[in-house]
């Protein structure tokens, strides 16, 4: 546990007066430690829009208003209908795997409000500010400790495993530790003075460029460390483990201190205002001064839970969290347990936790065992996931190359140590992601989000101008296409220099833009909205697609473009015209994807559709939550769906 810190050959049309058309039409329509500031975690104000739990109705289409509420029905819908991983039915052709935690967490470390990392099973977590996501995995074995500072993180666990990752890089470094027992805790001065602990009471010691085993003691396993602030080399270095006692460097030795009854296993140490703490097993509180030793104190549960963690802002203001979601607080003078609030985590066993000045207030958070956890909020112990809340709601890229986006600035990045999320210094909700051919990644979202993060890993955000949902983002030869709500197109310069506002010709909303495999760039929306722009057009030509539902997403085939839509809908168009390949009015289509024969759409209550010749037949997820996002290279598919759910076909497309 711690805590820390060219054009193309084509003149652009601006149209200031279309501009402000559209961002009046759009405000109309629903749419989808170290001092630091900031919400920890944020309140998420519209939530309170995400709580439907009923299909849209999208019978009427008289305008922009029918089209955007339909459609916006995809945002609504995140949060409905609920238990997005429960298993239904019929043996899955889909097998579910989260990008969040993999049901076990063992240690946090926070930096500051807007990040922090947490570890469990072989899993890295990463928080961004707005929630959790993976942060990639090592390796196979299982982590119990992590610890971040100097711009690295450090991970430590089963086998002797030490790693190491630079935050801005896409990787972890394997080190050689020397050792093959278990690792469980780590605390550190600064990425060259890195003290880990473990079983056989090993102590280990990161000077920035190797590992030195400095103790071991057989029998004796260590669990969490704590190192004094303004202390150098051995001094001021604390471990606590089994037998009640705490490792430390005393008169020129290491030397091990019974701080507690000996039958206790104490599980952290923490320290301020020069009083140290320690937590464990039997409700055991035990506590040293800078004028007393270690003496132990009474919890004041009446349950005697088991203590996990222990962390503070001063010696008079300390919580102690443990089993069955204990949560005991110091004020100075005795301890006093705290109900939470949760519901889902206020019973769960509260195994690590962290604090950080969050601009002079105090932001607590306390990680449960099998993932998820509580933060204080406004007084309040309320739940918090360590998976993204409402998943992804984009994929782009190639399988060497995958990426995918979704709500609070989620952003993810697979290579060959799974998802891993990218910082982007941002929490705005992002909806769409493409890939430039050079390895560009376009992403768009709310307020005029527009991110672009260039393949050295910088990241820009080009201004649109206009602050409205942006729904669709495409990458063509010479432009960057995006679209969004009130019938906003915009184009912008490959190097994310300018942002041109075009004219589409619809005032109908726009939710999703692509390049398709004739090469032109198609763009659906609102009212059965089908576009398509070539090389030359000042404004789209309309394109019949026959149908008055809300389209939502559209996808390159040889010719053209397959796209998904409410009522079910699924359109095969090309120049000659549209083709309605199927619809269900029952059934709301979010997501397409196709590479070859190998399409899929995926919508409402956990709904794939697969391609079979000029049909599309069901397909059993295995989940009932909806399902936004869909990509497949004819040798895998995936599926994205909320609460951090992905879903990757059993078999080959």
């Amino acid at each position: 546990m711690g805590f820390g810190q060219v054009d193309g050959g084509r003149a652009p049309v601006r149209v200031a007066l279309f501009a402000l058309l559209a961002y009046a039409s759009s405000l109309s329509l629903g749419c989808s430690g170290s001092a630091v500031t900031g919400s920890f975690p944020p309140s998420d104000t519209e939530d309170a829009l995400d709580v439907d739990t009923t299909a849209p109705d999208t019978s009427v289409a008289d305008g922009d208003t029918a089209g955007d509420t339909a459609a916006d029905a995809q945002d609504a819908s995140d949060t409905a209908p609920d238990g997005g991983d429960t298993v239904v039915g019929p043996t899955p052709d889909w097998a579910v795997v989260s990008l969040g935690d993999v049901g076990a967490v063992r240690d946090v470390f926070a930096v500051s409000a807007s990040e922090a990392y947490a570890v469990g099973g072989p899993r890295v977590l990463r928080y961004n500010g707005s929630g959790w996501a993976t942060w990639g995995e090592p390796g196979a074995a299982a982590l119990h400790g992590v610890w971040a500072g100097d711009g690295v993180v450090m991970v430590v666990g089963e086998g002797g495993l030490v790693a190491t990752r630079a935050v801005g890089a896409d990787h972890w470094d394997l080190g050689e530790s020397g050792v093959t027992v278990t690792l469980r805790g780590i605390y550190g001065r600064g990425a060259g003075d890195v003290w880990v602990f473990g079983d056989d009471a090993t102590v280990l010691h990161w000077d920035g460029a190797a590992w030195t085993r400095e103790f071991t003691l057989p029998g004796i396993a260590l669990y969490s460390a704590w190192i004094a602030p303004d202390t150098t080399g051995h001094e001021g270095v604390y471990a606590v483990g089994s037998g009640g006692l705490v490792v430390q460097y005393q008169a020129g030795a290491w030397r091990t201190v019974q701080i507690a009854a000996g039958t206790a296993e104490l599980h952290d140490i923490f320290g301020v205002d020069g009083t140290l703490f320690a937590v464990g097993t039997g409700a055991t509180i035990t506590v040293k001064t800078p004028v007393e030793n270690w003496r132990g104190q009474t919890s004041n549960d009446p349950r005697d839970r088991d203590l996990y963690a222990i962390v503070g802002r001063s010696a008079t203001d300390v919580v102690a969290f443990g089993e069955a979601g204990a949560v005991i607080r110091f004020n100075g003078n005795k301890w006093n347990t705290e109900q939470p609030t949760g519901p889902q985590w206020a019973s769960a066993d509260l195994i690590s936790a962290a604090w950080v000045d969050d601009g002079g207030a105090d932001r607590y958070l306390a990680v449960a065992a099998t993932g998820g956890g509580l933060a204080l909020d406004s007084g309040k112990w309320v739940d918090m996931a360590t998976r993204p809340e409402r998943g992804v709601r984009d994929f782009a890229g190639s399988a060497e190359r995958l990426w995918a986006v979704g709500k609070g600035g989620l952003v993810l990045e697979r290579s060959e140590q799974g998802w891993s999320s990218v910082a982007v210094a941002t929490v705005a909700d992002l909806n769409a992601v493409d890939v430039a051919a050079d390895g560009t990644v376009w992403a768009v979202g709310t307020g005029g989000a527009i991110v672009r993060i260039a393949p050295d890993g910088s990241v820009t955000f080009p201004a649109s101008g206009l602050p409205i949902e942006l729904h669709g983002v495409a990458v063509a030869s010479d432009r960057v296409w995006i679209c969004g709500n009130g019938g906003t197109l915009l184009s912008a310069a490959l190097d994310g220099s300018d942002v041109t506002l075009e004219l589409p010709g619809t005032s109908a909303s726009l939710r999703a833009v692509t390049v398709g495999g004739d090469g032109a760039v198609w763009i659906v929306g609102g009212v059965g909205t089908l576009l398509r722009l070539t090389a030359g057009d000042a404004v789209p030509t309309v394109v019949s697609s026959g149908v008055g539902a809300t389209l939502n997403d559209a996808v390159a085939t040889a010719d053209g473009v397959l796209v998904a839509g409410d009522n079910g809908v699924i359109i095969e168009a090309t120049a000659a015209g549209a083709v309605l390949r199927h619809e269900d009015p029952g059934l709301f289509l979010y997501g397409i994807a196709a590479s070859g024969s190998a399409q899929f759409a995926v919508g409402w209550n956990g709904s794939i559709l697969r391609r079979s010749g000029d049909e599309f037949a069901p397909e059993v997820s295995g989940v009932n939550g909806v399902l936004q996002a869909a990509w497949t290279d004819a040798t895998e598919a995936i599926a994205g769906g909320r609460e951090g759910i992905l879903l990757e076909r059993v078999e080959a497309p």
